[in-house]
């Protein structure tokens, strides 16, 4: 469909084709009848210079190709200039704003730079007021100021080109940030408390026929982890909803990393915590940070170790947050992973400036996170 601005465009050259129509010609009826023939010519060229920038080049040069061509038939009489000529650096100047190649654009270029010396600019009148080819310096100045021309209208549009897939290209990594932010929020937010469901079901259908109360407890904790991740799932969505542009912003957790360590000893893991018995005043990204990289840590290790397996975890301040969560159990069964909670994990402390490592074997598993310690 043609553009707007390319139907104003359009609406303005039937006024010129009406007024070559309409207007007698200085010169013969053959080239006045191909003059206005070529003038209707160019109003469907203009309707679509964007909406076509290949097409509408290509009708362009010819166009201007035929006026070129009715100029030398009336030599030495003078058939007047143009505003059609202003087409050539329009035949320019769509295709270099519009094409990704730049391959096609060069071509157009160098054809209206060839085309340059058939222009009826290049011509004078001579003292008996008839048409003459400049020559000397004269021609090297007209030519020169239509190639300037024409140059300066390509590498115009191409600078607007780059701009444009810069933007467009910014636009879509910041996309594409937001929908890995939003994955691994979700997983941070729902895989350990899926795994702690799953073990806190398993327990309760081992001891439902033994003993029913211990069983109606492991349903109450089951209940209780539900309401809590239904809870933080809410949290993201409205932070979502919330943004009106721009990447959203993660919410800090309602647990904190000593409410994360008792649900896991809930669920039946050993963990021995070392942490400060002040803590220090984290800035909301770094706090949430530690606390997600905690979680997803004991899931690990509930997933591939076992519930009951044998957690230490120590945190220290300093110049840095330093997270350490060393491992050892038993392998499970089907405890392979895709991974993708440890890469997570890096992606959010690379954001801040730290590093997270994990390495060891299915008996002894260890992580570290270091964060840099930033003010509140």
């Amino acid at each position: 469909m043609p553009r707007f601005g390319d139907a104003i465009l359009a609406s303005a050259a039937v006024l010129m084709a009406l007024l070559y129509t309409a207007s007698p010609t200085p010169v013969s009826s053959t080239v006045g009848v191909s003059q206005t023939v070529i003038s209707w010519c160019f109003v469907p060229c203009l309707l679509y210079w964007r909406s076509c920038p290949r097409g509408s080049s290509v009708g362009l040069v010819v166009c201007l190709t035929g006026w070129a061509a009715t100029w030398f038939v009336a030599l030495p009489e003078n058939p007047g200039f143009s505003p059609w000529l202003i087409a050539a650096p329009m035949a320019v100047f769509s295709p270099a704003l519009l094409c990704n190649q730049s391959r096609y654009p060069r071509a157009v270029l160098a054809v209206t730079m060839v085309g340059s010396l058939a222009s009826p600019v290049m011509w004078k009148l001579n003292n008996e007021l008839r048409m003459q080819y400049s020559h000397g310096s004269e021609f090297l100045i007209r030519l020169s100021l239509h190639w300037l021309l024409l140059v300066c209208t390509y590498f115009i549009a191409r600078r607007i080109h780059a701009k444009e897939v810069e933007r467009l290209r910014t636009m879509r990594q910041a996309q594409r940030e937001e929908r890995l932010l939003i994955s691994r929020e979700i997983h941070d937010l729902l895989a350990h408390s899926l795994t702690l469901i799953k073990v806190q079901s398993s327990a309760g259908l081992i001891t439902a026929n033994t003993n029913p109360s211990s069983a109606v407890d492991t349903l109450s904790s089951i209940k209780q982890e539900a309401d809590r991740a239904l809870l933080e799932v809410r949290k993201v969505v409205r932070a979502l909803r919330s943004q009106d542009s721009g990447t959203p912003t993660p919410t800090a957790p309602e647990a904190s990393i000593g409410t994360v360590l008792d649900s896991f000893r809930h669920a039946g893991l050993r963990i021995n915590a070392n942490l400060p018995a002040e803590p220090a005043e984290l800035d909301p990204l770094t706090d949430l940070a530690l606390t997600r990289i905690t979680a997803e840590a004991l899931t690990n290790v509930v997933r591939h170790q076992g519930d009951d397996a044998t957690v230490s975890i120590s945190l220290k301040y300093g110049s840095e947050v330093r997270l350490l969560v060393e491992s050892w159990g038993r392998r499970q069964h089907n405890s392979s992973g895709s991974s993708t909670g440890l890469i997570g994990l890096r992606e959010r402390a690379d954001a801040l400036g730290g590093a997270v490592t994990a390495g060891g074997d299915p008996q002894h598993f260890q992580l570290t996170a270091i964060l840099p310690l930033k003010e509140h």
